[in-house]
């Protein structure tokens, strides 16, 4: 069944909502969730673990609309805003290829229908791309308060100086990364997270922590207010294909 929104490329305001953000990590879903200000981080070992509030929005790092075979727009619409961090975003391979059962498959099937090959990095999370678009199968109506985010994008958006930030694995891109977040919240990070990351340290990665609340960062700066990228296409199950990018 197709889920056709009212305006895929826009979210209205939605002030006493909570906002969320989601980033894929080895043990499973790093959640954080912004209301008022307060900060809670949780690990879910899937998308149907994870606890979601009455009234929400959330954006995860992770594509959803999955294409037949053209390539999305909003992609090469994301890569142009991300300038010289650009490779962070990566064009999504058509749904046949995602759900392909092995990594030649996959790369036979995206040569065919989009001219290019899967890399083993985006390979290697397949699975995570197939658990966020069956569970948003599961009920269409959830594309009104789900969808796609990039956390670069946001670390754009948030930040007040445009320039280039650092590799976000290396320690002053993570250092400038804690600094935009903070300057967008009235209570201090560090002890969060590091209280977290020692809690979840074989399962979770600092910029795991760092893109979920990047995530849900974005969106409680503008009460829920949400401008998408792309053109407005739906995928063969109704999935808006968009990136929210302010």
């Amino acid at each position: 069944m197709n889920s056709r929104l009212t305006s895929p490329l826009y979210w209205p305001p939605e002030a006493d909502a909570t906002f969320v953000g989601i980033d894929g990590a080895k043990g499973g879903w790093v959640v954080a969730s912004l209301k008022n200000h307060e900060l809670t981080l949780s690990l879910a070992s899937s998308m149907h673990d994870i606890s979601l509030p009455l009234t929400y929005r959330a954006l995860v790092d992770m594509p959803i609309g999955l294409p037949d075979s053209s390539r999305r727009a909003c992609d090469a619409q994301a890569r142009a805003l991300l300038g010289a961090r650009r490779s962070t975003l990566f064009s999504v391979p058509t749904r046949k290829a995602i759900y392909a059962s092995s990594y030649r498959e996959a790369c036979d099937i995206n040569a065919r229908l989009q001219n290019s090959k899967l890399s083993k990095q985006l390979w290697n999370i397949t699975r995570k791309i197939q658990e966020v678009d069956t569970f948003l199968h599961s009920s269409p109506s959830l594309h009104h308060s789900i969808a796609e985010g990039h956390p670069e994008l946001a670390f754009i958006s948030l930040s007040t100086n445009k320039d280039p930030l650092p590799p976000k694995r290396t320690t002053e891109g993570q250092e400038k990364r804690i600094a935009i977040l903070q300057n967008c919240l009235s209570k201090p990070l560090n002890d969060s997270i590091a209280q977290f990351r020692n809690k979840h340290s074989r399962d979770v990665d600092i910029t795991d922590i760092l893109d979920a609340l990047a995530l849900a960062a974005l969106l409680h700066r503008s009460h829920g207010e949400a401008h998408f990228l792309g053109d407005g296409a739906l995928d063969s199950f109704g999935a808006p294909c968009r990136i929210c990018y302010r």
